[in-house]
Formats: structure tokens, sequence, C-alpha cells
């Protein structure tokens, strides 16, 4: 792998994708224009405001309607999109961005430095409660220098701080002095996205048409309608029936093999960004000895249970990242499955059948585990069943118990009060969210569920936020990797397929961990079809 510095190489990497990736080819430019994407879905809308707003099918709205001054490829590569170009000094603490002359927001007005500086600004107020405001935690000053260069000064190099510029840029001549949740928030956002709301009926649908003035071209397809629907059984139905194109409700491998057999629908399968892991809680006794951890770990055979519970739409999972991320060390294999071993180790740690019930007991206490998560997932329901026998095969005695997500979270989860999770945790393009769920400053309040308390761990998770190359971030996060492998504090599980039915009018279509619709743009509809849809 050839490796690219960021203080130096970002800026040529700029200048090529400003030219190449966001100006449509041939091919593109002979895609007709027209038609319309109907998407149901069962979630409700929440405020149009990327501010704030990170769940439900407002999200993906946002991402339609704003831009940011970067956005990543097909392969999680920040390219330019607001921002022309950008650079950083030989410290790594000053990130200087040059704005694209020209680009109108919705309502016409030309975006200048003044909307990014009130943007970043309003994430990082704490009043705004802002989920993202943590990926902004080096920053202490934003400025404007002159309508189209802003300059973000931080206290310490951080290398993953790039990929806090894909945030949708608000426009601060409509947005400064007004509260977040302001109708212009909830009814009439403007961006300068490749789509703007048209129309919008609370709690109904949201109707996009295609942004005529969008400066890396117009959309093909003349509108988006995102409608909502009350249950997943009526959303099935539209689906089924054609009132929909595709449903936001991810199918479950029983559903992708009902929706193959509809001949007007496509199926994609392409990977989710989670990972499904058991998350050992390290503050009991029990599970701070690595070599019972080794031994539960060895005894889930993962294929089975990609096989089985998911039906075959997954993989094992190596680590805490994306399959396809670059911080993966590629010499970390999948976890070994070797019940064999798994015995002999607890028979070294003093286990043993004596009183032949089939269990595991050591001075009078059997081996008895209790599993947790959170009720209504069907894959975590068919996984808990197999890992309990797989288990109870070596005498390790599993409980399982669901519970509502709420008293999950707050009687189980956050006082860390439960011997394992079964979790899934999301995986983003940059690595450095590894911070929030293995870094020991988390293991009481924030998202270290397991209280992993490594000091080795910890100065690897902060050479890879600090350094100023990416080959020092690589080996950084490639050696957390090897260690998190060798340290087990959770046990690392599979990944799971997005799997999708969409009408097979459309193309263009090409899915990838960030979702069906990053691409949207570039999708279309033949004439031919067009006139169907009416």
């Amino acid at each position: 792998m050839k490796y690219r510095n960021y203080l130096l190489t970002l800026i040529v990497v700029a200048g090529i994708a400003a030219t190449g990736l966001f100006n449509r080819q041939a091919p593109q430019n002979a895609a007709p224009d027209g038609g319309q994407l109907v998407i149901g879905t069962s979630s409700d809308f929440e405020p149009f405001n990327p501010v704030i707003t990170c769940w439900s099918v407002s999200s993906w709205i946002n991402d339609i309607i704003y831009d940011g001054l970067v956005r990543l490829d097909r392969d999680n590569r920040p390219q330019p999109c607001l921002a022309s170009s950008w650079s950083v000094s030989s410290d790594g603490r000053t990130w200087t961005f040059l704005l694209r002359p020209g680009v109108l927001f919705h309502d016409g007005r030309e975006l200048t430095s003044a909307d990014v500086v009130f943007t970043y600004r309003s994430i990082l107020d704490p009043k705004n409660a802002s989920v993202w405001a943590a990926d902004l935690g080096e920053v202490y000053s934003i400025a404007g220098k002159g309508p189209y260069k802003v300059v973000f000064k931080l206290k310490s190099s951080f290398a993953p701080f790039i990929y806090a510029m894909r945030y949708g840029v608000l426009p601060a001549h409509l947005c400064a002095g007004r509260k977040f949740d302001d109708p212009i928030f909830t009814t009439c956002p403007v961006g300068t996205g490749r789509y703007r709301l048209e129309a919008f009926t609370p709690g109904k649908s949201a109707v996009l048409a295609a942004n005529d003035r969008y400066f890396r071209g117009r959309p093909h397809i003349d509108k988006i309608i995102f409608k909502r629907y009350q249950d997943l059984t009526t959303l099935w139905s539209g689906l089924e029936a054609g009132d929909i194109d595709w449903m936001d409700y991810g199918l479950t491998a029983e559903d992708f093999n009902r929706v193959k057999r509809n001949p007007h629908l496509r199926t994609y399968s392409y990977n989710r960004p989670y990972y499904y892991s058991l998350v050992f809680n390290m503050r009991r006794p029990l599970f701070q000895d690595l070599r019972l951890r080794q031994a539960i770990s060895m005894c889930i055979d993962r294929k089975v249970i990609v096989d089985k519970a998911l039906l075959g739409q997954g993989a094992v999972c190596r680590g805490p990242y994306s399959p396809v991320s670059w911080a993966n060390d590629p010499h970390v294999g999948e976890p070994v499955c070797n019940p064999g071993q798994a015995v002999r180790i607890l028979r070294s740690l003093g286990w043993s059948d004596a009183d032949g019930n089939g269990i595991l007991d050591k001075n009078g206490r059997e081996l008895a585990i209790t599993l947790l998560y959170d009720k209504g997932n069907d894959i975590k329901d068919k996984s808990a069943l197999l890992i309990q026998q797989q288990l109870a095969e070596v005498g390790i005695k599993l409980n399982i118990v669901c519970l509502e997500v709420s008293v999950l979270i707050n009687n189980y989860m956050m006082p860390r009060n439960f011997d394992i999770l079964f979790i899934e945790a999301i995986t983003v393009p940059d690595p450095s969210v590894i911070y929030r769920t293995f870094h020991s400053s988390k293991t009481n309040d924030g998202l270290n569920f397991s209280s992993y308390n490594n000091l080795q761990a910890d100065k690897l998770i902060m050479a890879g936020r600090r350094a100023k190359s990416e080959e020092d971030c690589c080996k950084a996060y490639r050696a957390l990797h090897r260690l998190l492998a060798d340290d087990l504090p959770v046990a690392f599980l599979f990944h799971l397929n997005e799997l999708v039915g969409i009408n097979r009018y459309f193309k263009g279509v090409s899915p990838c961990d960030q979702g069906m619709l990053w691409n949207i743009e570039e999708w279309y509809i033949p004439k031919q079809y067009q006139t169907k849809q009416q």
C-alpha cells in the first residue's frame, strides 16, 4: 500500500478530484433526465438540520439537501465538494479550505466563508448538543479570510480532522440568530445540495426536487418522494404493489429471498457499516482473566452463525473497523474456533464438571453467564441461540435475556451492570472513532462498555488521532487492531450485509458502505420507463 501524506498530497488529490470526480463524464451526459423515485419509510421525520440530526430518514434527506466542504468517494476517501482544495500546516494544527466561488444555496444566495464559520461554530456550541461536536473537539478557532477562505486552528495535530468536514453547511443569512427548533429547520430547509425540499407534510411525506443550478450538474431524476407508512405490513404492501420504488427498512435474509422472486424488483447486497460483538464486562473478576475470554471466544463458530442466522448474508468480523478500511491489519485473521483448546484452557483454570450435570463448576460455583441484548432483533435472537448451544457443548451455561432498549441502556449498559453484552457498533470511514469505545477515559460515562483499560491501547489510539501523516496513522491503528485481537475486551463476531430491493427501472445504482443514495445524482430512469411511472 502506498501511503499519502496528509500534509502534502491532500492538496494534489483535491485538485485532481475537482476536475474529475465531480464533473459528469460523457456516459452520464447521455443519461436522460426525468421521472421520480418514491421511497417508503416507517420512520418519522426529524428536523432537517445537519448540525443536530443523525438518525432516521431525515439524515438521508439532509445528505441530499446539504453539501459539506468535502464528500467521501466510493473508497471512503475525502474529495472536494464545497471546498475546491485544502492545505494543512507542517505542524498539523492549521487547516485552510478554499471554497468554490459561485456555489448557490437553493434560494439563490451565494455560499461564502461566513456560512461555513456559522455552521461549524453551531456544531461546537454546547447549547445545540450536536452529536458531531466530538469530532471537532480539537478546534479552538474558526475564521473566514475573505469570502472564499476558511481557516480552522486546532489545539494539536489531528489527522482525521478532514472527515469532519463532510457535515452539511447551513445558510448563515437564514439561520443565524434562530433556535434550532425554528421552522426553517423543519419545513423549509435551504442548502446547496443536489435536491431542494419542494413540499413537506409532517408525519406523511417529503418531496425533493432536482436542483437545476447545482454546481456539479443537475441530477437526472426530477423528484425524490419520501412517503411515511405507519407499519411494516403496509410498507411491504406498498413495495410489492409498486406504490413505492424502495423502502428504507433493512430486509432480513428471508425478506431478501422474497424480493428476489418479484420480477419488478432488483436486489442489492452490500456491506452494512456495523460490526456485531460480545462485550465482556472486565469489571467482573471472572472476565478479568484473558484466558477465560479466550476460551469463550474459541467456543464460538462464527461461520456457522453467518450461514445459519444470517443465511450467508454477512461475513466473519476480524476487528473494529470496516472490512474495507485501510486501518485493518491484513495479518490479523478471523477469530479461531477451537472448542478442544477452549476445554483445555478451562481445565487449566480449575473448571470441571464435578457433579456430572454437563455444566462446568469450580469451588461449588457453576460457570453460568448472562448475555443481554435488545428486544426485537431477529439476527441477535438467532445468533444468541447458536452461541448458547456452542458454549453448552464445552460446559458453559449461557442465560439469554432480552430487554427493551431504554431499560438495557439505562439499567445495565451505562452503569456497567452486566456479564456480556451483545451489541452492534458502527464502523465509519474515520477509524479515530474507536477512541469512544476502547479508550480508558470512556469507561465510566462513555461507550467503553467493556471498561477496557490498557495503557498501550490508549497510546495507540492517541497516536492515530495525533498522527501528521496517513502512514503513521495507519501504523497506529493496525497495531491497535493486533492488540485488540490478542487482548479480547470484546469478541468480534460478524458483519451483516445491507439487503435492498428496488424497482428495476433505476439505473446507475451503485451502493457501498455509505449507503444507497451516496451517488443519487448519477441515478436515472430510461425514457421508456418514465411514462410508466405517471
